[in-house]
């Protein structure tokens, strides 16, 4: 069964997505691109992100917090070319002022969106990183599904997927949307964990492949490269295999053809072989 053929839920559910200005983005890919492949990058991820998104038939709203100017004509064009996509609404980046400097960040962003999302009286907001562009739709789905009525966790409840390197948080989902304090970075899952359950939050922990892969390094970086080879490749050899269709939205997808079309595959390091066969056919 595919995502969009089941009923939807009855819970309200947002997703958010926070991302940097475009200039400023993925800087530790420096090594390996200039600032103008970083920003390409950076928006090849984000279309498969939200494609990936329209598929999720409990995701009714999708919310990107961001400055730039550049991501929000994108949003227009998508909006203009698809009527039938999710609503997606631009919430400004919020700046915090500080003793010494004015300064941005993830957990500013995620904290401002579950605010905004709770005065609009929607249940449950679904945190998704803006550098993930491996995830499906059942994997979002498979997150959404454990509380399926605010009833099985009347003090709420946070989902979150832990980061396969950093003992991060790739992704949250949580209800109500202001449900607690977010503390982002190293070793943040457990740190999420601790203060949900000070808050009698029912805590559920998601392990997801397609979720545990953030493009941060150039190590990620080939490593993104190798399973969407991968993916590609099995794909063009079995299209009419269960595992193709699974993740229509992997075919060609931006990510794939902005590595593909770039001599930058020949400054990663290799992952394994898979990259090695990219960097031969391009």
């Amino acid at each position: 069964m595919t995502p969009n053929k089941a009923p939807r839920s009855s819970i309200s559910t947002a997703a958010v997505l926070p991302l940097k200005s475009l200039k400023n983005s993925k800087q530790r890919l420096a090594p390996v691109l200039n600032p103008q492949q970083r920003a390409e990058l950076t928006l090849a991820m984000l279309k498969d992100i939200l494609h990936t998104l329209t598929l999720c038939r409990d995701i009714h709203k999708i919310f990107i917090v961001t400055n730039d100017p550049i991501v929000k004509r994108l949003v227009e064009r998508i909006m203009g070319n698809n009527p039938q996509h999710q609503p997606i609404e631009l919430l400004a980046e919020p700046r915090k002022l500080s003793a010494e400097r004015v300064e941005s960040g993830l957990i500013n962003a995620i904290t401002h969106a579950g605010k905004v999302l709770a005065k609009r009286n929607i249940q449950r907001m679904i945190f998704i990183p803006a550098d993930v562009p491996l995830v499906r739709p059942e994997e979002i789905q498979k997150i959404l599904n454990p509380v399926s009525d605010k009833t099985q966790a009347p003090n709420g409840v946070l989902n979150i997927v832990p980061a396969s390197a950093s003992g991060g948080s790739n992704c949250i989902s949580c209800m109500p949307p202001d449900c607690m304090n977010f503390s982002f970075g190293e070793q943040s899952f457990t740190r999420h964990i601790s203060i949900a359950r000070h808050l009698n939050l029912s805590t559920i922990t998601t392990h997801s492949a397609g979720l545990g892969l953030d493009v941060d390094t150039p190590e990620d970086l080939a490593q993104l490269a190798k399973r969407l080879f991968e993916q590609e490749s099995d794909l063009a050899a079995n299209p009419h295999s269960k595992s193709s269709n699974k993740a229509p939205n992997k075919v060609h997808s931006h990510t794939y053809q902005f590595l593909s079309s770039h001599s930058i595959l020949n400054a990663l390091p290799p992952a394994n072989r898979a990259v090695e066969s990219i960097r031969l056919r391009n």
